[in-house]
């Protein structure tokens, strides 16, 4: 292969792209691959066939790359400094995941890929978020050539994909993404500044992101969860989430219910109304859920007890008694006290949250 790549025909570059797809797709080859500098000529190929217009012939090279960032760690593939090399990688997994000709399982690895990379550092949440991609990789039919469209919009139209493994892979990636800054502003609405109300954008995201905490797929629950947990941390993501989050008027079920139901181990089925119908079981909730649910519920009532929720604070509090959250927080709080040294985060979490429910209701009563 080492020969082989030295060649200029982008034919031969584009078999070697497809031999190396066929190598990697056994798990067990992959760490051979790189020792036998496999990985080595793949990146060359990579950079010829990405240099200018990206067809779909360079897919299958794109997609061993997906491969081995999915597997392997970045410190083992990427040469020293190995996060500055690593970030090398960003733009072809952006193109495999955006491309017009890939198909959901390129799409799919990709996401896991990105996912792999945004949780190496920062700096490279911020470089997906704020990345685009120019025509005619992702260009919307009728654009013109010079047209560009983020790669966050991608990631964000997939989190409401049909296939529940591409809906986790991206709500996943969106949740790595919300640790870093931009990520972070992005989604919650928050400026620079800080202290603004969400853009309509935003809203809409961190809607989506609240519904998907009611997903069948508990890995979407829960990195949905996750992503919440951070992004309530801002006072305009809470803003936010109040006045309805993006989601649609239509259905009765608000944050309070849906961060609720985080709580309950048999869940909470909907009926076409919107109304739920809780479920009875003895299991305790899911631990990964109740610690997310608890720290969704110290910051909206953190807010709420703020400045910056006073207007918000009475009308906020009446809508939580209403779902009766302090009930169901209850109710996991002594279902975890049952558990064994592993449920201990999550029962802190929950005590945390009663503790801010209780002060919020101490200020109501005030009239404060």
């Amino acid at each position: 292969m080492s020969g082989l790549v030295r060649a200029g025909s982008l034919r031969v570059k584009t078999g070697l792209g497809q031999l190396s797809l066929g190598i990697v797709d056994d798990r067990s080859h992959r760490a051979s691959f790189v020792r036998d500098g496999g990985f080595r000529v793949l990146s060359h190929v990579i950079r010829d066939l990405t240099a200018k217009d990206t067809s779909k012939e360079a897919l299958p090279a794109l997609q061993a790359l997906a491969k081995m960032v999915i597997s392997v760690p970045p410190q083992l593939l990427f040469p020293a400094p190995s996060e500055v090399n690593a970030l090398n990688a960003l733009r072809p997994l952006e193109l495999l995941l955006c491309h017009s000709g890939s198909n959901l399982l390129q799409k799919f690895e990709s996401l896991m890929a990105l996912t792999n990379l945004a949780s190496v550092n920062p700096e490279f949440g911020d470089r997906i978020v704020t990345a685009e991609l120019p025509a005619p990789e992702n260009a919307l039919r009728g654009a013109g050539s010079g047209s560009k469209s983020k790669v966050v919009d991608v990631v964000e139209t997939l989190m409401l994909d049909d296939n529940t493994l591409v809906q986790r892979a991206a709500t996943e990636l969106v949740c790595n993404l919300v640790n870093c800054e931009k990520g972070f502003m992005l989604f919650s609405g928050e400026t620079v500044s800080g202290g603004e109300p969400a853009n309509p954008r935003s809203a809409a995201r961190l809607g989506i992101l609240l519904l998907l905490t009611d997903a069948d797929d508990m890995a979407t629950r829960q990195a949905a969860s996750g992503a919440l947990a951070s992004l309530t941390d801002s006072g305009a993501a809470c803003h936010s989430l109040f006045a309805g989050g993006g989601i649609s008027t239509s259905t009765k079920r608000d944050v309070w219910d849906r961060v609720g139901e985080l709580f309950a181990p048999g869940g909470a089925q909907a009926d076409d109304d919107g109304e739920r119908i809780e479920t009875i079981s003895s299991e305790p909730p899911d631990i990964g859920l109740a610690h997310r649910g608890a720290v969704i519920l110290a910051n909206l009532t953190r807010y709420l007890a703020s400045e910056e929720g006073e207007s918000e604070r009475k009308e906020q509090t009446m809508k939580m008694k209403e779902a009766r959250v302090e009930e169901k927080l209850g109710r996991g709080a002594k279902a975890l006290m049952g558990g064994g040294p592993e449920t201990k985060p999550a029962l802190e979490a929950v005590l945390e949250a009663l503790k801010g429910m209780r002060a919020l209701d101490v200020l109501v009563a005030e009239g404060k």
